[in-house]
């Protein structure tokens, strides 16, 4: 995979396609192969040290006028003046506001304006046409959901075997837990959303998220909770927003990795070690946006996937050692994949899990989340800690994903599309596992705007439970700002035959 990427950055870097537009808004583009040149070479100066080099062709010209706008304020660079929407102008003055407070505009421009005005012109001289879905969503037949549950965004929703479901909320920040058949065992509500759950015996553990929205608020900040006999506490207080955490326990000593996203320079990947009630902290990682992670299941030393978005986006690999952790990057994406989700599960039958990476959430990119042909799920192979790709589908929008078992070895891969393009009207996407890397693709709507999958299992039949938050999205089709609202349940069950 690397020396693909490596392949794709130096077919970038020789060449140029065709240009796409000689004018940008009334504004005029030069298309001669120098000043081209010119501007990739800028890219290359000042958009490296912090991510891959996008390509121009990743973006149309009213997302890359957005995104120039947002990262030109990196270098010292103000080129709001551009951004004429006011949806565009007031995403613009919130990450203004947001990098201000944290003294990540710098004092001075790191680049003179002829030179900002080739990276600009490089940008959007070549960027894409925009890119069309079929309409190809059909509604399922929906099932009555029996779980009593009023939120206006559903941030959590995980099944366990002991006949449990799961479900929190972003607004009332509620978590209930039910029975499978609609019972409700026990309720409690936090400060913040909570985002994960784990279960050890007769304790549960729940982490939340912090602000819903990621504002600069020091009063939002994430928690661990146990929950049990002894009663509810905190195990952790004063986390960066965080997303997700994974627990093992060996020999009464407890770990939990926790993702944390955070915001302005304050993320982290950490173990969290437990010797009875008093934590010891070990930092893998100190850069922003982890999401998500995985334990590798397995003897030897533990080895633990953990999944960045933000800027560099990365799979990455951490083994222990008697010194730490190392750390092994396995992929790298451009910085508009938008990683969101990773899970495990042995998709050819041979013994070995590998790994699953989706992708598809990048609001950073601006508020038309226009199709993006390389979000999707991708599927590695992991061999003496290398990753291999195997599989890539392409899912633009995405945002998180939930693997039902069936039977013979196969399962379905259900994908929430919280980004999904209005004119396909398909919310979510169930991947039918033929045999090896073969997947069989069925789209359906559902008028709600999905945010986390489940499944549980009724009469013998395996039903996903969708939940979602249905605020409206808007979308550039044809040159025009179009929006799509969702009337559809907040939670949503449906058999998948």
């Amino acid at each position: 995979m690397r020396f693909y990427l490596i392949g794709l950055m130096m077919a970038l870097l020789c060449c140029h396609p065709r240009t796409n537009y000689s004018q940008f808004q009334g504004e005029g583009l030069r298309t001669d192969e120098q000043f081209l040149t010119e501007g990739r070479d800028e890219a290359a100066k000042h958009c490296s040290g912090c991510h891959m080099v996008p390509e121009p062709a990743s973006m149309t010209p009213e997302t890359a006028n957005f995104v120039l706008s947002y990262m030109g304020l990196f270098l010292g660079i103000d080129a709001s003046g551009s951004l004429h929407h006011p949806m565009e102008r007031s995403q613009f003055q919130t990450r203004y506001t947001q990098l201000k407070s944290g003294g990540l505009i710098p004092p001075q421009p790191a680049l003179g304006r002829d030179s900002w005005q080739k990276l600009r012109n490089y940008y959007l001289a070549l960027a894409k046409k925009p890119s069309r879905e079929p309409e190809r969503g059909v509604a399922p037949e929906k099932i009555q959901v029996p779980y009593e549950f009023d939120d206006q965004a559903i941030t959590l929703l995980r099944r366990f075997e002991s006949d449990t479901l799961a479900i929190g909320g972003g607004v009332k920040n509620l978590l209930r837990m039910f029975r499978i058949s609609g019972e409700l065992k026990w309720e409690k509500k936090f400060t913040s959303p909570p985002v994960w759950i784990e279960n050890d015996g007769d304790k549960w553990y729940v982490l939340t998220l912090g602000d819903l929205l990621g504002s600069v608020n020091p009063k939002q900040l994430s928690e661990l909770w146990e929950i049990g006999p002894r009663g509810e506490r905190r195990l952790l207080t004063g986390l960066p927003r965080s997303s997700h955490f994974e627990f093992v326990k060996k020999g009464g000593v407890r770990k939990f990795f926790i993702s944390s996203f955070g915001g302005l320079g304050n993320g982290k990947f950490s173990c969290f070690t437990f010797e009875g009630d008093v934590p010891r902290e070990k930092i893998l990682s100190r850069r922003d946006s982890h999401v998500r992670s995985r334990i590798i299941s397995g003897d030897g030393p533990l080895r633990v996937l953990s999944l960045a978005a933000g800027a560099r986006e990365q799979l990455i690999l951490y083994t222990e050692t008697n010194e730490g952790f190392s750390e092994k990057i396995l992929a790298e994406y451009p910085p508009h994949t938008g990683s969101v989700w990773i899970d495990l599960a042995d998709v050819d039958g041979d013994g070995r899990e590998e790994i699953l990476v989706l992708s598809g959430d990048n609001a950073d990119s601006g508020p038309w989340n226009e199709i993006k042909e390389d979000q999707g799920l991708r599927i590695y192979g992991l061999s003496e800690n290398a990753a291999v790709l195997k599989k890539f589908i392409p899912i633009p929008g995405a945002l998180s994903f939930h693997i039902l078992p069936t039977i013979a070895g196969k399962f379905h891969i259900a994908i929430a599309r919280f980004y999904a393009p209005n004119e396909s009207l398909s919310d979510i996407v169930v991947l039918k596992h033929k045999k090896d890397f073969v997947f069989e693709r069925k789209d359906f709507r559902i008028d709600s705007r999905a945010t986390v999958l489940s499944s549980v299992s009724r009469n013998g039949v395996r039903n996903l439970i969708v939940g979602a938050g249905n605020t409206p999205k808007f979308e550039i089709v044809g040159g025009s700002v179009t929006r799509r609202d969702f009337s559809g349940d907040l939670l949503t069950e449906f058999a998948l035959h």
